[in-house]
């Protein structure tokens, strides 16, 4: 009797045992489907969102990170290297030698400072200097281009000092005439003086955003604010090219922040620049093209072939309006910012390549 209620205990005790540990395979198979459907409910939602962004981008969103790209990058430029221009002597400017000298100045390269000198040489020697300021908002704009035909035809002891500034035709624009100019002055022995001034070009797109949206503020009425993001949704890319090839306004149409991708490749927007041999032209017809980093050597080039004009910065932007700083993006957005400046980063080594030194006297 004792045996058999021993027995039956062990076998009641062995059935609990398997009972539990049926309900823990059946706990464990439960959790098994639940984690498979779970992983199945991830990649459909992970699906519907990459989905949902690829459809955003195209109906003209942006994507988190390409918001501050809204014209994408530029076009792969041409690996063509344009040969450097061979020059034997530059002209020689004197009190009786007369001359002309064009000064296009491309914003916020410094080129103030340098206008600023060449208009106190004609303030001070009225008799040797006399500057013309080309910008189509001016009257004088029309007259301006005559009377350096008549000057070349008819060439007098004071030296002409034009700057092309403001809204004006573009370099490129006006390498037709440049280049009928030069054989004038050629042919009546008249000094005859082209260059630029170029610039770091991130430094460029910042310190143009900086001017232009907070120093300016109350003119141009820009909407943005002190952020990376807003900085190259706005500024658009090159445009120190630009300037001198497609159109001397500093901002496309006005200051408002893009609410969406710009077509790049449709006629009227930034891209494509087409500036067709720009650097052949500047190669042919612009005598020097400096940089503000290394503005040393164009005053060097200016005071050895007799402009003798010296370094004072002139009004550089007031430290109140730099609201955006270097130091204030990371360095993902400055590269991501570099990358946008193809065209600038290429006319800028090519100035390092072929404009370098002092002239000599």
């Amino acid at each position: 009797m004792r045996k058999t209620q021993a027995a039956l205990r062990r076998k009641g005790s062995r059935g609990k045992q398997q009972q539990k540990e049926g309900i823990r395979f059946s706990q464990w198979k439960s959790l098994r489907y639940f984690l498979i459907i779970l992983f199945c409910v991830l990649i459909i939602l992970f699906c519907a969102i990459a989905w949902f962004q690829f459809q955003k981008i195209n109906e003209g969103g942006y994507k988190k990170y390409d918001a501050v790209l809204p014209w994408g990058l530029p076009p792969s430029i041409s690996e063509t290297v344009t040969p450097c221009p061979i020059r034997h002597n530059f002209p020689q400017f004197n009190a009786t030698s007369g001359g002309v000298v064009f000064f296009f100045h491309i914003p916020k390269t410094g080129g103030s400072s340098i206008w600023d000198q060449l208009k106190s040489l004609a303030k001070s020697h009225p008799d040797s200097y006399k500057t013309i300021y080309f910008d189509e908002r001016s009257y004088k704009a029309s007259a301006s281009i005559k009377s350096i035909d008549e000057y070349l035809e008819n060439p007098i002891p004071t030296i002409q000092l034009t700057q092309f500034h403001g809204i004006h035709p573009t370099f490129s624009g006006l390498y037709e005439q440049m280049s009928h100019w030069r054989l004038i002055a050629a042919r009546k022995n008249v000094p005859f003086f082209v260059f630029s001034v170029v610039r770091d070009p991130f430094i460029t797109a910042l310190s143009t955003f900086n001017f232009f949206c907070f120093e300016l503020r109350q003119y141009t009425k820009c909407q943005a604010n002190a952020t990376s993001d807003h900085l190259m949704k706005l500024v658009k890319p090159d445009p120190q090219t630009r300037w001198l090839c497609k159109t001397s306004l500093t901002f496309e149409s006005n200051y408002t922040i893009p609410a969406k991708p710009i077509n790049v490749h449709s006629e009227g927007s930034y891209y494509p620049v087409k500036c067709p041999n720009l650097q052949g032209k500047i190669a042919a017809q612009m005598d020097w093209m400096g940089r503000l980093e290394k503005f040393d050597e164009t005053l060097s080039l200016l005071q050895n072939i007799g402009i003798p004009i010296v370094w004072q910065k002139k009004n550089p932007t007031q430290r109140k309006h730099i609201l955006l700083k270097q130091s204030d993006l990371s360095n993902t957005e400055i590269q991501t910012i570099r990358n946008s400046l193809k065209y600038d980063s290429d006319l800028y080594r090519f100035s390092e390549r072929c404009f370098q030194g002092a002239a000599p006297n």
